[in-house]
């Protein structure tokens, strides 16, 4: 009889795909975000290659992403919110959640000027929350104050003002 080779990556079915996309899933709608992470993480390992698992893995990228920077793994999930903006299933919603994050997650890992344009790119975005949108204004400027730029700082903040206005309702 001729010898079996094992698949490269698990069968579908017989790995669970879905079962642990859901528990990934799970442990993120209860703000268990480590574990959220390393479970999408370990799906991604082990069917990533398969074929058949690809679009189940697409729809969880962005919930991925954020998992891990809710986590507070700055540097891993900055390449994790790009890959998730670039993939068609991320809805509209997580789009605007991952846009946010990805400027918080520049902030952490003092990368300033960086933060500023993504920070600054959501607050122009009028189809933002507006709560969110004057946070990232905000934040804006805190970029000019940890670059040690306080000039900057101070004349961003003074038009600041006109800025929050434009931005009403």
């Amino acid at each position: 009889a001729p010898k079996q080779v094992a698949p490269a990556t698990p069968d579908v079915a017989q790995g669970g795909l879905i079962d642990r996309l859901t528990s990934a899933r799970a442990a993120f709608d209860a703000g268990k975000f480590a574990e959220a992470a390393a479970g999408f993480a370990s799906v991604e390992d082990d069917f990533g290659k398969n074929p058949e698992a690809t679009k189940a893995i697409a729809s969880h990228r962005a919930p991925h992403a954020m998992a891990m920077a809710r986590a507070g793994d700055a540097a891993a999930a900055l390449p994790a919110i790009d890959a998730a903006m670039l993939v068609p299933e991320t809805t509209p919603p997580d789009r605007e959640g991952l846009a946010y994050l990805k400027g918080l997650m520049l902030l952490k890992l003092e990368r300033w000027a960086e933060a500023r344009t993504a920070l600054q790119g959501y607050f122009d975005n009028p189809a933002h929350p507006r709560q969110r949108r004057l946070e990232a204004l905000l934040l804006v400027g805190t970029c000019y104050q940890k670059e040690g730029d306080l000039a900057g700082a101070a004349k961003f903040f003074k038009n600041a003002a006109g800025r929050i206005r434009k931005a009403e309702p």
